[in-house]
């Protein structure tokens, strides 16, 4: 478990997984989060206000090798920009450092500017562009990553 300030990280657990999926709705990717942690791979946390309340935002991860993709992070509208976020992701940075992952990789839609601004202050750089990326507008996405390697976290 991780708390900085008035948050608390910690992994899914099925109780939360319908305020998952609600989140992961609000954010376009609607997955199914008994789904996602049934593979090897993947793993899921969750940001709260306290232990045990419900969930304002998560992140999903895939492992590969010594890679770490976010594939999702979703906070709610009403907790935008107070940080939630921003632990989701040190949650990320700090157990990759911990299992000997070199690298965080993510995509972003180009048109995200709060996102774009939250990750390269953590650290992230642009490496490319996935053009016509997203399905439903046809944005292309910007490719980033983070060398866990290099350095301590922001």
């Amino acid at each position: 478990m991780t708390r900085v300030s008035a948050f608390v990280v910690t992994e899914l657990e099925p109780p939360d997984f319908e305020r998952v999926r609600e989140l992961a709705r609000l954010s376009g990717s609607g997955f199914d989060p008994g789904a996602e942690l049934e593979r090897a791979w993947a793993k899921i946390w969750v940001a709260r206000r306290v232990a045990g309340s419900t969930p304002l935002g998560f992140v999903l991860v895939w492992r590969a090798a010594d890679e770490l993709h976010v594939i999702d992070v979703a906070v709610e509208p009403e907790s935008r920009r107070l940080g939630v976020a921003r632990l989701l992701l040190q949650r990320v940075m700090a157990e990759g450092r911990a299992t000997g992952a070199a690298v965080v990789l993510l995509e972003v839609r180009q048109s995200n500017e709060a996102a774009l601004a939250l990750y390269g202050a953590l650290g992230f750089i642009r490496t490319s562009v996935r053009r016509a990326y997203y399905s439903d507008n046809g944005e292309d996405a910007i490719m980033m990553r983070l060398d866990l390697a290099i350095g301590d976290p922001p």
